[in-house]
């Protein structure tokens, strides 16, 4: 494919050689193409960032993974880093994966040039460039029983740097089923790549990876966060503050985060730096924090937290102190139980004369912020649903509740739009219904006031509670189980919040916040 030879300038860096490489081959190939195979190449300067974390181990000899390696511009930034560090290893042994056959050539180029820039640097580079699938190749690494034919061990590997392909996997995909006991729900390939890398990696080896930040927290992510913190530990993070300039080249909207983890027991604190993008990475902000502030092992969920700057950071703080939950509060969120495939055949879009025959149905394009914008029709997106022995499980009590969309858009100002239903609405029927792409709200036993619905909800639409949920939450899912650990203030603040807005609808809310929370330090124009 690479019809014109591409060859280093003098004096040219490996790292800036494998990007040009990769911009080369990006213009012969569409974004359809990329974006199939899960491809963003690593720009050079967040690869040398990667590379500058690599704490290199004393010893003579290095073996390098670089699994899904693109053009290996990951292992020739390490090789970069190795030649400034004095007293370094001297010998780097490089193994790299990648699947894609028609980058075979610009991957053996690129490293044929840091094999020749090395040996001018007094490092000697061996390399194995495979074509084969990484998750195919050490898959069993993951499988819950013992594999007693399998070859002998791997070599593990005392660096593993990596910028694995993101993509979702279908469950019946066979990689998915050798890594069952991480996986809940529909996998993204990058959680596999990064949990067989952590079984390769030698005691007190070190993993410097970037992936998207959604791993950070929800259900689907937890069996492999306990997987992957379990064998290694968190050493430094860095965050992106824009989605948009990291894969900026790749018009890639993505909340991603740099992570080096390493397999030795845990540290006290973590690391953490931050820049919007690659523009100021050079000049990024750098802290120590402690580490149960960043990765919370006092839940079952062991989710990340990684606020950005001052006003998170506090931010974070003063939900700390708030000592209620959901379930503390004796309320429990939901998900809607109506899947409109399923039920079709009950979907109606007009009103019947008789109001008990059919129930309001309430989709997520329904809730706003604060408010029910119900009916609303939408194509396949039916107002009602039948009331019958085949929907009734499926139906709610007419009860005051909160409804929550699940999902956002990666653009929207908030991740949280919630609105309260306040019982029994003008539609004077038994039964409520709730489509699954909206969560509920509700009181377990009893009924929710009028005031503690409102207050919630304002909560909820808040930018207090927006940037709280951003600090752990890096996808546009909204999951129940997030909702569930969410710190909350005492119910009678809640209910008092409540009240005020109920009393006077006008009441700008971010700024009765600040007066009800005691929050001016923290939330700033």
């Amino acid at each position: 494919m690479m019809q014109e030879v591409i060859k280093p300038k003098a004096g040219e860096l490996p790292g800036d050689f494998a990007e040009r490489l990769g911009k080369a081959y990006s213009a012969k190939v569409s974004a359809a193409y990329k974006k199939e195979a899960g491809q963003f190449f690593t720009p050079v300067a967040i690869g040398r960032l990667m590379a500058s974390l690599v704490e290199w181990p004393d010893q003579a000899t290095v073996r390098v993974l670089d699994p899904g390696c693109g053009m290996a511009l990951l292992a020739c930034c390490a090789v970069e880093q190795l030649a400034i560090v004095a007293d370094g290893p001297r010998k780097v042994e490089v193994l790299t994966y990648d699947t894609d056959a028609v980058l075979l050539e610009f991957t053996l180029c690129a490293l044929a040039y840091a094999k020749e820039w090395a040996g001018e640097h007094g490092i000697k580079l061996y390399y194995q460039v495979h074509s084969t699938d990484f998750l195919v190749e050490y898959g069993h690494l993951l499988a819950t029983q013992p594999q007693w034919f399998q070859a002998a061990p791997p070599v593990p590997f005392d660096v593993i740097i990596t910028n694995p392909p993101y993509f979702k996997l279908n469950k019946e995909d066979a990689r998915v089923k050798a890594a069952a006991r991480i996986v809940d729900g529909q996998p993204n390939i990058y959680a596999l790549f990064l949990s067989v890398a952590a079984e390769l990696a030698a005691p007190g080896g070190q993993l410097v990876s970037i992936t998207p930040r959604s791993f950070a927290a929800g259900r689907y992510f937890r069996a492999f966060r306990h997987h992957f913190f379990q064998l290694m530990n968190l050493r430094a993070v860095h965050l992106f503050t824009s989605r948009r300039e990291a894969f900026e080249r790749d018009s890639v909207l993505q909340e991603t985060v740099i992570m080096r983890v390493a397999r030795e027991k845990p540290q006290s604190t973590v690391m953490v730096s931050e820049s919007a993008g690659i523009r100021d990475i050079t000049s990024r902000r750098t802290d120590q924090r402690p580490m149960p502030e960043v990765l919370n092992r006092a839940t079952k969920e062991w989710m990340l937290y990684l606020p950005s700057g001052e006003e998170e950071k506090d931010i974070v703080q003063l939900f700390r102190q708030w000592p209620d939950t959901l379930a503390s509060l004796g309320l429990r969120i939901s998900t809607g139980p109506v899947v409109a495939f399923r039920t079709r055949e009950y979907l109606q879009a007009e009103p019947t004369p008789d109001s008990l025959d059919q129930a309001p149905l309430f989709w997520m394009h329904n809730v706003l912020p604060m408010q029910l914008s119900w009916p609303d029709p939408k194509p396949a997106k039916e107002q009602y649903l039948r009331v019958a022995a085949e929907t009734r499980a499926m139906l709610r009590a007419n009860k005051t509740c909160v409804l929550l969309r699940r999902f956002s858009a990666k653009d929207d100002k908030s991740r949280l739009v919630a609105a309260p239903y306040l019982a029994p609405g003008p539609y004077n029927t038994p039964f409520i219904g709730f489509e699954n792409k909206l969560n509920y709200l509700y009181r377990a036993e009893g009924l929710m006031a009028e005031a503690e619905a409102v207050g919630l909800a304002a909560l909820l639409n808040s930018r207090l509670f927006d940037a709280y949920f951003r600090t752990f939450n890096g996808n546009t899912n909204v999951s129940a189980t997030e909702l569930r650990e969410m710190p909350l203030p005492p119910l009678a603040t809640i209910q008092a919040i409540g009240e005020r807005l109920l009393a006077d609808s006008t009441v700008e809310v971010d700024q009765f916040l600040h007066e009800m929370l005691a929050a001016d330090a923290v939330i700033h124009e």
